[in-house]
């Protein structure tokens, strides 16, 4: 049984994804009523999780995990990441970090093209468009940042969120989202 938060704090991981056992669960529930340390980190460990699910990962065939933090990094403007295994655990590269300023917030879910490039989506940009296709290209053991297609500024605003997708020849499809309003999809070269 556990009593002080130091025990509960080195559990949240648990708790947060409902591998504690249910009498476990209830005693962390009413700790956390009466804790505001415990109930913060719980709070926090969740939003890291939920925005960890949401940005979604990629693996390539190489044994490197890709993904994308929509906060965070240099810029807390988001990131993207490369994770690589080693020994029991893995080392972190930030392969770019988005600024303020330029594209924000990338969200979709990375896919790789067949030369390794990544591309994803940014869901808000602060040059007259309201969000970004971006690549990153990889060269000389780094990562070279472009953008081949911005979201025109359109009334209600456009906003990628959905995982892109690439078909046969290379063209890449996306859609937007936009409330109350329906969205619209995307090819990189034209709005569908």
């Amino acid at each position: 049984m556990m009593t002080n938060c130091t025990e509960w704090q080195n559990q949240i991981d648990a708790y947060v994804d409902a591998e504690l056992p249910p009498s476990d669960t209830d005693r962390f529930r009413t700790h956390a009523e009466g804790c505001a340390a415990c109930a913060a980190m719980a709070v926090t460990a969740i939003e890291s999780k939920s925005a960890i699910r949401r940005a979604g990962h990629y693996y390539n065939a190489s044994p490197e995990l890709y993904g994308v933090t929509t906060d965070g990094g240099t810029g807390y403007a988001g990131t993207v990441y490369e994770l690589s295994p080693y020994g029991s655990s893995w080392i972190e590269t930030m392969l770019h970090n988005f600024e303020d300023g330029n594209n924000l917030e990338p969200e979709g879910g990375l896919i790789f093209d067949q030369a390794g490039n990544l591309y994803d989506t940014t869901t808000n940009s602060y040059n007259d468009h309201d969000g970004n296709v971006f690549k990153l290209t990889p060269y000389n053991g780094s990562w070279t940042y472009s953008v081949p297609m911005s979201l025109p500024t359109v009334c209600p605003v456009l906003a990628p969120k959905a995982p892109l997708t690439m078909d046969a020849s290379g063209n890449i499809y996306g859609t937007t989202w936009d409330a109350p309003a329906v969205g619209f999809g995307f090819r990189t070269d034209a709005l569908l």
